[in-house]
This record gives structure tokens, sequence and C-alpha cells, in this order.
């Protein structure tokens, strides 16, 4: 709450900008169509036209739309700024350095700031528009002769024209405005990726790992279906440190988080849960689809012999596994524990094996 706290006053500011934007156009429009009672104030349209009677009798049609662009950009604007805020509290809550965080965040506060002032210059010329247009309306009313109608005319037009200029110097503006803005979301959800890994095996770390179970658990639990959960460790991970070494070891490592992900599907989750101990997370999942998961990754683990650099033998890698399947209104942690419990089993009679829970 604190990052969205810092771009609280941004937002005050850009409200008041947009209510009286919106509120000043309708007031003008009312004060051209000779409004007597406030609820024509809400008949605000895209397009909306007063009919004038010039002193010789002909009715001309004029447009009093000058705020419409201003709400449209104020509504756009909004939009960007919420995301920016969405993702910015999003990036907050990871590890994130804070110095990185605050730069970050003064790079979004000043492209923020830059909508604000192109929306407060643009409600200003709107003002000075809407004033000219009631002055050419006096005047087309007051119009007694072809020339001064054609004067009035020409002077609509003309202010017509350098606010259409002007709209689209804005208009440029404001996208260059957005796309850096887009650029920072980019970097931030960059960022927040980058916290969210094992930076040994570029699995999900266990902080990622607690939330998405979370998550993913609280979801089952309300639509009343299971996800399945698999925990795997490599068997006699420390003989392979010691006799060949942690570069060796951390390479085991790496190569068996890259063959769980290549065996799991998009919508799983496959996470380093800590030392030599993995974690996948199976959406929509049921116990004997995600044992048939876990026994495609101890088989292929099996079937290859692995050669260690800079040793001439080739040496047998193992894992165990245990799965489990959530049952109603589990825990995470109930569902951990039981895959757990199994994960020992394995362990515990002979290793090189897939043990799952009774549902």
């Amino acid at each position: 709450m604190k990052s969205l706290r810092s771009i609280a006053p941004l937002l005050s500011i850009f409200a008041l900008i947009f209510c009286a934007a919106f509120f000043a156009g309708m007031t003008v429009k009312a004060q051209a169509q000779g409004a007597s009672d406030i609820s024509s104030l809400w008949s605000w349209a895209v397009q909306s036209w007063t009919t004038e009677t010039t002193a010789d009798g002909r009715i001309i049609k004029v447009v009093h739309e000058p705020f419409a662009l201003t709400r449209n950009l104020a509504l756009i604007a909004l939009t960007m700024i919420g995301g920016t805020i969405l993702v910015t509290e999003k990036s907050s809550a990871s590890k994130i350095t804070p110095a990185k965080l605050a730069i970050m965040r003064g790079q979004l506060d000043e492209g923020i700031g830059a909508i604000i002032d192109l929306l407060q210059g643009y409600a200003e010329r709107n003002q000075k528009f809407a004033d000219s247009v009631l002055r050419g309306s006096a005047e087309l009313a007051k119009a007694s002769s072809p020339e001064r109608l054609r004067s009035a005319i020409e002077f609509l037009i003309s202010e017509n024209q350098k606010m259409l200029k002007e709209t689209e110097a804005y208009q440029a503006s404001l996208r260059n405005s957005r796309d850096q803005i887009s650029k920072l979301r980019f970097e931030l959800a960059e960022k927040q990726a980058e916290t969210q890994k094992d930076t040994l095996t570029s699995a999900f770390n266990r902080r990622y790992f607690d939330a998405k179970l979370a998550n993913v658990l609280a979801d089952a639990n309300r639509r009343a279906t299971s996800i399945s959960l698999i925990l795997a460790d490599l068997d006699h991970f420390k003989s392979i440190n010691d006799e060949h070494g942690h570069l060796a070891g951390d390479e085991v490592l790496k190569m068996f988080a890259d063959q769980m992900q290549k065996h799991v599907r998009a919508e799983d989750t496959v996470a380093r849960f800590g030392g030599e101990e993995f974690a996948v997370i199976l959406p929509h999942a049921n116990i004997e689809a995600a044992v048939a998961v876990a026994e495609k990754m101890r088989r292929w683990l099996y079937g290859n012999n692995w050669k260690i650099a800079g040793k001439p033998q080739t040496q047998k890698i193992t894992a165990s596994f245990g799965v489990a399947q959530s049952r109603a209104n589990d825990t995470p942690d109930e569902l951990i524990k039981r895959a757990d419990s199994c994960l020992y089993a394995s362990k515990s009679s002979g290793r090189n094996r897939v043990t799952p829970s009774h549902v």
C-alpha cells in the first residue's frame, strides 16, 4: 500500500482536473443553449448542436463539444495510471532493491506527471476555445448583414482549425508519455519475474511457490475441484557434492529442474522447494495424472547415464517422489505435509520411486 499512497496525491490532482473539465464542458453547453435548469447538463453528448437564428431569419447549427477530447484523454490516462499502480504495487512486494524501486517509481511519477500537465494545458486551452465559440455564437446571433455573418463563420472556422492543430500536438505528447509508461511497466514486470526465480536453476523460488500454492488451492476449494502436488528429492545428492564438488552438484540441480519443466504442462509450476528438493503444483489434476507425471520424470532420470565434467566415468542419478491430491477445504500446509510424508516413504523404501498418498 506504500506505493499506492505515494501516487495518491497525483491521482487527486488528476481527478480534480477531470471533474473540472467535465462539469465546465457541460456548463458551457448549458450556457450556449440557454438552459434554465440543471437537468440539461446531463444531456452532454459526443456531438451536441445548438440552433442559432441570425437577424435576417437564417437558421445555423453550431456544435458545442469543447471538452469531449479532454474527457476521452482523461479516461485513457486513468486506465494507464491504474495499470501502472497495480504493477508497481505488486513489484513492491518482491525483493527489488530499494534503490532500483525508488528510481522506477520516480520515473513513473514523472510519466504520470507529464500526462497531468498535458491535461491541465489542454483543459486551459479548451476553456479559451469554449469562450471563442460563445463569442462566435453571439456574433452569429447579431449578424445583420452577409459580411458580419461571413466574418463570424470565418472566426469560428479559424478557432476550430487552431484547436485541431493543438489537439494533434497534445495527442502526440500523450502517446509519447503512454509509451514511456508502458516501457517502465515492462521493466518492472521483468524485475518482478527475476525476484520470483531461483538464481541457480531458474525454477520458481520458495517464496513464489508458497504464494502460488495458496492461490491455486484457494481457487480449487472455491470451485470444489482438486489439485495435485509433487515433491521430488535427488537421491544421494550429498555424495555428488562430496565426490565431484559443488559445481558439479549445481549442474545436476540445473539439469533436474530443466527436465522437470519439460515434463509438465504450461499451467503447472515447478519450484525449488529447498536444497536438492523440488516441487510441482498441478492445477486441475487428480492423483493418477500427477503420479503419471512423476513416474515419467523418474524413468527419464534413471534411464540416462550422466557424465560429470572432468570425470572419466558416467554416473547414475535418481530421484524419489511423493505425490498428494488436495482434499475439500485443504490448507497448503496440509497438502505439503501429505506429499512430504509420501516422499519420506519413497526414501525409506529404497529411493528411486514414486509414492502416492491416499485421497
